[in-house]
């Protein structure tokens, strides 16, 4: 595991996490004295060769509740301490999924954030959480059945040993099997994804049968891992039943062979049968255990990605824009092809797609906190190396065919600056040619599936009102243009004439065309 790595997966117990942790402690050492003080008093009752009291069935009453209620409270505690633990990790998976350089399929990056974070979430609140509650109990028991009775105990502790050695041989052909189901899902997802994003080149060739055929080939894998892999969990549960069941039986063949007293065989078979359930959850907690280590080692790379990433960037401090400017604005400077260019306020460039094509990307990818940290600056400052609320105040940026993330109109309009308005939103869209009342609930319509309700056109003046909103110093446009109508057109250019920043606009019509 590398360094980046280590850093990248959380930690388990910080913060508020410590404390859960701490009453998860409390609630197993609590649930072991209660199961202590319930055998002792059914093995008192047994003993007192009658009906129990009141007072002792109260007691009872009372024992077994507080056991069931450290039951409720394991459950809640635990998944409070998963929700917290997995909260982190998809904060990173989702950071890593938005940055413009990151690799890999978006189905393995959806699955990511779905079956794998729901194996984390699994492993520390059905496995982590049961072991500490459990652990106490099952030594707690096991003590107490060898004061109790030497011979008891020594066969119960004997095979719970021989339970957690078999465990260990079982757990080791989960791991394999998670893995490589783990793998294939990731696969079939990325494929899922693939096929639907090329949905109308993959109908126009006639290829849906196909793909559909291709699909559940992947998905025959699937299926083929997945019982493969519950065979060996089928085992390992079936081997934790059976141990139970065995203390059970030996404490009954154990007690009655060597001629112990009803009440002392009544005691030991209170606690044998508290103990089924914690020994069923520590087998099951080896099951999440090997699922949440593949899900790791699916995750993590992710992760790690993300943090060298973060590590490789030093984005400077909000402010100003640095000390090269001009008399109204910042300076740009592009290094391109061994060359720099400066471009002052009020510059336009215009970049044809075919020809410019690099030039463009790395302008966008700049925009984007991607490339070379030294390949585009403003006012004397990498763009790449700036903090995400330095970039957005100081670059605008828009693409034709960006898809829009869900949400209202004016989310979209302001995103890069979210505490202006939506009139200022709406005022924007109207001065490019957008009018908001067209739309089924005005400025406040809500966006789905990459920009739906939106045509194609729309989203690009949506997404050019975004780049231009609160006038950045740098505007990059790319491929609006061409497919904007002509009247939509003429007043984004009617717009570009008068801003007061470098425009730097990618298109195939000519500088004469522009008359900027």
């Amino acid at each position: 595991m590398t360094r980046a790595s280590n850093r990248s997966w959380p930690r388990l117990l910080v913060g508020g996490r410590r404390a859960v942790f701490g009453a998860l402690v409390v609630v197993g050492l609590v649930s072991s004295a209660l199961a202590v003080v319930a055998a002792i008093g059914v093995g008192q009752a047994l003993a007192a060769g009658g009906p129990p009291g009141v007072a002792m069935t109260a007691g009872l009453l009372l024992a077994f509740g507080g056991i069931a209620a450290a039951r409720y409270a394991e459950r809640v505690l635990g998944e409070r301490l998963g929700q917290s633990f997995v909260m982190d990790l998809r904060r990173g998976l989702v950071r890593s999924m938005l940055r413009p350089d990151r690799r890999g399929s978006l189905g393995v990056l959806v699955t990511r954030t779905s079956n794998d974070l729901a194996a984390v979430r699994m492993w520390i609140a059905q496995g982590i959480a049961p072991l500490v509650t459990a652990t106490p109990l099952v030594v707690g028991a096991t003590v107490f059945l060898l004061v109790l009775d030497a011979r008891l105990g020594g066969v119960v502790a004997g095979l719970v040993a021989l339970t957690g050695c078999a465990l260990v041989v079982i757990a080791r052909a989960i791991l394999a099997r998670a893995r490589a189901v783990r793998t294939l899902r990731g696969r079939l997802a990325a494929l899922v994804a693939d096929s639907a994003r090329a949905a109308p080149s993959v109908a126009a060739g006639g290829g849906i049968e196909r793909e559909v055929a291709r699909v559940g080939r992947a998905g025959e894998l699937v299926m083929s891992a997945s019982i493969h892999r519950a065979s060996a969990v089928g085992a390992m549960r079936a081997l934790v039943l059976a141990a139970a069941s065995a203390a059970t039986i030996s404490v009954v063949v154990v007690g009655t062979g060597v001629g112990l007293e009803l009440a002392t065989i009544g005691s030991a078979l209170t606690l044998t049968g508290l103990l089924a359930t914690p020994l069923a959850d520590l087998g099951r907690s080896v099951e999440y255990r090997q699922n949440f280590r593949a899900a790791r080692r699916m995750i993590e790379p992710a992760l790690a990605e993300e943090a060298a990433a973060i590590e490789g960037s030093a984005p400077t401090a909000d402010g100003a824009a640095g000390t090269d400017t001009a008399d109204d604005g910042p300076v740009v400077e592009v290094a391109v092809g061994g060359r720099t260019v400066r471009w002052p306020p009020r510059t336009r460039v215009r970049l044809d797609p075919h020809e410019d094509g690099a030039l463009l990307d790395v302008l966008v990818d700049a925009a984007s906190g991607a490339g070379r940290p030294d390949a585009v600056r403003i006012g004397g400052d990498s763009i790449a190396a700036m903090s995400e609320r330095r970039r957005r105040r100081l670059v605008g940026a828009g693409r034709s065919g960006w898809l829009i993330e869900r949400g209202p109109l004016a989310r979209a309009v302001t995103y890069r600056r979210p505490r202006l308005p939506a009139e200022s939103a709406e005022a924007m869209l109207r001065r490019l040619g957008l009018d908001p009342d067209g739309l089924p609930d005005g400025i406040r319509t809500r966006l789905r599936e990459g920009g739906a309700p939106l045509t194609a056109a729309q989203r690009s003046i949506v997404l050019a009102a975004r780049a231009m909103l609160d006038e950045p110093p740098l505007l990059i446009l790319d491929g609006m243009l061409e497919v904007l109508p002509d009247d939509a057109a003429g007043a984004l250019l009617d717009t570009l004439r008068a801003y007061p920043g470098v425009v730097v606009l990618g298109t195939r019509r000519s500088e004469a065309e522009l008359r900027w």
